[in-house]
C-alpha cells in the first residue's frame, strides 16, 4: 500500500519523526510492535490500523 500511494520507508519515517527508515520496514513486517508508528502508517495510508495489522495486538 505504501509504494503504491508513493511512499518509501524513508519518507514515512521522515513524516512520522522516526529516525531510522529500517524501522518502519520492521514495524510494516511484523518485527517490532510499535503502536504509534502503526498508528502513524495508518493514518498516512487513511485506512484504521486494524485494517493493516488484523491479527495482532500491542502488548
Amino acid at each position: 500500500m505504501l509504494l503504491r500511494r508513493g511512499l518509501s520507508y524513508a519518507e514515512v519515517a521522515r513524516r512520522l519523526g522516526v529516525s531510522h527508515r529500517s524501522t518502519i520496514a520492521r514495524v510494516v513486517y511484523g518485527h517490532y510492535i510499535l503502536p504509534e508508528v502503526r498508528d502513524g502508517i495508518a493514518g498516512l495510508l487513511g485506512v484504521p490500523t486494524e485494517r493493516l495489522w488484523p491479527n495482532d495486538r500491542a502488548a
